[in-house]
């Protein structure tokens, strides 16, 4: 059986999906790769935490349950890690259109807002917005990656992180929307 720990990286470099090369565990493309799989496993414990409420709260999209939406996104960070790992995958189009119809589907069911808004009304919201930040800094790391490489920043994988995080804002705001909780602004 072979083990997990291989000892191969313990001089800072490791390889990706091409092989042909190490790279430094330092390098933009690893805090990219890395900011993901963060934001993979926050998205992880959001599926987790949804379980205990979603039929109480009646969280569901596209007549899903939210779970199912959240690990469906999951699968979908696994391509856009392997994108940028070098792997031959790509995120589509219509993936990046399904966000949109989750964002609108989303929106439909709170009051509209046009302010920001303090997180730590519930937990489970808590957990949707930190998820929204972690995603937000792996966009910004991936447009730094984008420029670095002099590849197009235009990319559907941009388009689609950057709706997530908004997709997971609505989804914070429909969770204390769904509990009765009152929203509060920030006060400058």
């Amino acid at each position: 059986m072979n083990s997990i720990s291989t000892g191969k990286g313990d001089e800072g470099y490791t390889n990706l999906f091409s092989g042909n090369a190490q790279v430094s565990k330092n390098s933009p493309i690893c805090q990219v790769l890395g900011e993901l799989d963060e934001l993979n496993s926050f998205l992880g414990m959001c599926r987790a935490k949804s379980k205990d409420c979603e039929e109480r709260l009646g969280l569901y999209l596209e007549d899903n349950r939210m779970s199912s939406v959240i690990f469906d996104i999951q699968n979908d960070i696994f391509i856009t890690q392997a994108e940028f790992a070098g792997a031959d995958k790509k995120m589509s189009a219509e993936k990046t259109k399904r966000m949109e119809s989750l964002i609108n589907e989303t929106e439909n069911l709170v009051p509209k807002k046009n302010s920001f808004i303090i997180s730590g009304e519930d937990e489970l919201s808590s957990y949707f917005d930190i998820a929204r930040a972690v995603c937000r800094r792996a966009e910004r790391s991936a447009v730094v990656y984008l420029k670095e490489e002099k590849m197009d920043e235009t990319s559907q994988t941009l388009r689609y992180l950057n709706r997530l995080s908004d997709f997971l804002y609505c989804i914070s705001r429909l969770i204390v929307f769904k509990l009765g909780e009152q929203e509060n602004n920030p006060e400058y």
